[in-house]
């Protein structure tokens, strides 16, 4: 006799069943319960199916959508610190040939030295800079307001890119746990609509068959060999 207990338990909950054939089990499954009549459990097992599994495609298009913007920001992030040093370079050079190479005031407007701005993570590029800012503007006087300004805009232009990537690292965490419940929730609704089946045709396992094509769910893609053997043939 069959344990009772694995008519209970939920086949679609598989890890191995990536989200491809999922939703290909999916739809094909429902015209095939459309095809069952209006009648019995099936309007409603239609609409609950349906509903779960336009959840899961918005998950997909949403996670694409964020990581194109993840994309986007790093790259603009990392071309900002390509050319950063640079930058800080010809505000160095500007304080040199103000205050002399190895003046106090250098030391006061570079603490970490520049080779720090090259070396350091994201999180303290803020502090660098800041401290580069202020220890700029307080000679605003004797260095001139462009100089000022060249430093300043240091600063504006990276505090956003700092900001947009923690937002982008915080919204890929909430996508992608929307993404698992949806998926959940999508294989709930198959497992119900397989109960359903065994309620309206006990005792006829075929019947499976009639709604559910299972080898959308355990096909395999041929080897690459053998796609090539075949291309070969035609």
């Amino acid at each position: 006799m069959n344990d009772l207990e694995m008519y209970l338990k939920n086949p679609f909950a598989n890890r191995h069943i990536g989200i491809s054939k999922l939703l290909a089990f999916t739809t094909d499954h429902v015209p095939r319960l459309e095809l069952a009549g209006p009648g019995g459990v099936w309007p409603a097992r239609i609409a609950a199916t349906q509903a779960a599994l336009a959840a899961v495609s918005n998950g997909i298009t949403s996670d694409d959508t964020q990581l194109g913007r993840r994309k986007s920001g790093k790259f603009t992030k990392k071309e900002f610190r390509r050319a950063l040093p640079k930058r800080v370079g010809a505000i160095h050079v500007a304080l040199m040939a103000r205050y002399g190479e190895q003046a106090a005031e250098i030391s006061e407007c570079f603490p970490f030295g520049r080779t720090g701005f090259r070396r350091c993570r994201d999180t303290t590029v803020a502090d660098y800079l800041g401290a580069l800012s202020a220890g700029v503007s307080a000679r605003a006087a004797e260095l001139g307001p462009e100089l000022v300004a060249q430093a300043a805009a240091l600063v504006t232009e990276w505090q956003p890119l700092l900001d947009a990537s923690g937002a982008a690292a915080a919204n890929k965490s909430a996508t992608e746990n929307a993404r698992r419940q949806a998926r959940s929730a999508l294989e709930r609704e198959l497992f119900l609509n397989l109960l359903a089946l065994a309620q309206q045709f006990p005792g006829q396992p075929e019947q499976v068959g009639r709604f559910m094509e299972r080898s959308l769910l355990t096909r395999k893609r041929p080897r690459r060999s053998a796609r090539v053997a075949e291309g070969a043939e035609k």
